[in-house]
């Protein structure tokens, strides 16, 4: 129950994320000419419809390994300051993140 309520947040965190970071398009996985397309997620009608993770939570679940910090403000940003351990993944290269373990805890920041 916990971890569907931590992903459920992580979830959350990341379209708050991309709609305030000015993203909201994932580009297309597939190759040219692929009728499939990827699921698109709904982003939220307010930030205060946004499920939030405590900053408590948030570092225990990294501490456990069973969380990831990603920095999507982009590499000049993540270069001059970013949380210990955070991976710099921009908001157009989120497609990667299909490469994490579906119980991997992803927490998205911007600032």
């Amino acid at each position: 129950m916990k971890q569907t309520v931590l992903r459920i947040l992580v979830v959350a965190l990341l379209l708050l994320t991309l709609t305030a970071c000015g993203g909201g398009a994932y580009p297309n996985p597939y190759p040219n000419g692929a009728t499939l397309q990827p699921t698109r997620i709904p982003t939220p009608s307010s930030v205060d419809t946004v499920p939030r993770i405590t900053i408590e939570d948030a570092k225990a679940a990294f501490d456990a390994k069973t969380a990831v910090f990603i920095d999507v403000r982009g590499t000049e940003n993540y270069n001059q300051v970013h949380i210990a351990g955070a991976l710099d993944i921009p908001t157009d290269q989120l497609a990667r993140l299909t490469d994490y373990d579906r119980d991997t805890l992803i927490i998205t920041y911007c600032t």
